[in-house]
C-alpha cells in the first residue's frame, strides 16, 4: 500500500506528455477526484493483490471526468459490457463475480476489489470520451510513455496472474513497455500463446469491450468475445499453478 501510495503521488505530479496536448487528472478548475487511486478505473477495481489486472486505453475526456465527479457510470457501454464478460468466466474455480461501477466508488473503501483496473495512459484527453476533432489526440507516444513509467510499477505492486488488454493501444504500449515482440493487429495476437512478462504474469490481449470492440467479435449474432475471455480462465487456473513453483 505504501508504494501504491508513493506511485499515485509521482502521477499527480507527472508532466511528461504536456507538449502533447494530454490534460491531466485535474479539471479546468482545479478538482481532481478520489486522490487516493491512480486513475479513475482504479476507483472501481484496485485491490493490489488481484490475480487479474485489467488494462484499457485511457479513461476517457476531461469534460467526462469533470461531469461524472470522476466516477465510473453503470450503464456505460464498455463497463456494462466488461462486467457481462469477467462474470462470464467468474465462479468456484476462479474468483467472485463483480458489480456495476456504483458498488464500489460509493461504498467509502480506499481498496477496492477483487479485481485491478488501470489504463495505459493514465491522463485525460480534451472534450469528452470520444474522439473530439476540435483537439489534438494523445499520440502513440504518449501512451507507451506512461505506460513504461507507470503500468510496470502497477504491475510490481499487483503482481497479478494474469494482465488483461483492451484494445490495440493498450497491447501495443504494454508489449512495448516490456520490450517484447509483438503482433501489429488483436486479430494476429489471438492466434498466438498468452505473453510471459514476468515470472508470475502472462499477458492476455483482447479487443476492447466498447462498441468497435464488440462490433469487431460479434460474427453472425455469434458473441466471440465471451470464447476470447475463456482464455483469461485457462491461463488463471495454469498461472496458479506455476505460481505454486516459483519462489517468492
Amino acid at each position: 500500500e505504501e508504494r501504491y501510495e508513493d506511485l499515485v503521488k509521482k502521477r499527480r505530479s507527472c508532466i511528461a506528455c504536456d507538449k502533447e496536448r494530454v490534460y491531466p487528472l485535474i479539471s479546468d478548475k482545479g478538482t481532481e477526484f478520489h486522490k487516493d487511486h491512480i486513475g479513475p478505473w482504479t476507483n472501481w477495481q484496485g485491490h493490489l493483490d488481484a490475480e487479474l489486472m485489467v488494462v484499457g486505453q485511457e479513461w476517457g475526456g476531461i469534460d467526462n471526468y469533470s461531469h461524472q465527479n470522476g466516477e465510473d457510470e453503470d450503464d456505460d457501454a464498455t463497463n456494462a459490457n466488461l462486467v457481462r464478460l469477467i462474470n462470464s468466466i467468474s465462479g468456484p474455480s476462479t474468483f467472485a463475480s463483480i458489480g456495476p461501477p456504483s458498488k464500489y466508488q460509493k461504498n467509502g473503501l480506499a481498496i477496492k476489489g477483487p479485481h485491478y483496473f488501470t489504463n495505459s495512459l493514465l491522463c485525460m484527453k480534451y472534450g469528452k470520451a470520444t474522439h473530439n476533432k476540435k483537439y489534438k489526440c494523445p499520440t502513440e507516444v504518449c501512451y507507451r510513455r506512461c505506460s513504461k513509467k507507470y503500468l510496470t510499477q502497477q504491475v510490481e505492486i499487483v503482481q497479478p496472474l494474469v494482465l488483461v488488454t483492451l484494445g490495440a493501444r493498450a497491447y501495443d504500449a504494454t508489449a512495448n513497455a516490456y520490450d517484447l515482440p509483438h503482433e501489429t493487429t488483436l486479430k494476429a495476437a489471438l492466434k498466438h500463446d498468452p505473453l510471459p512478462i514476468s515470472a508470475r504474469t502472462v499477458l492476455v490481449p483482447l479487443f476492447h469491450a466498447g462498441y468497435w470492440g464488440c462490433k469487431m467479435r460479434n460474427k453472425g449474432n455469434q458473441n466471440q468475445q465471451l470464447e476470447d475471455w475463456q482464455r483469461v480462465k485457462a491461463e488463471i487456473l495454469e498461472s496458479r499453478k506455476r505460481s505454486q513453483n516459483v519462489s517468492p
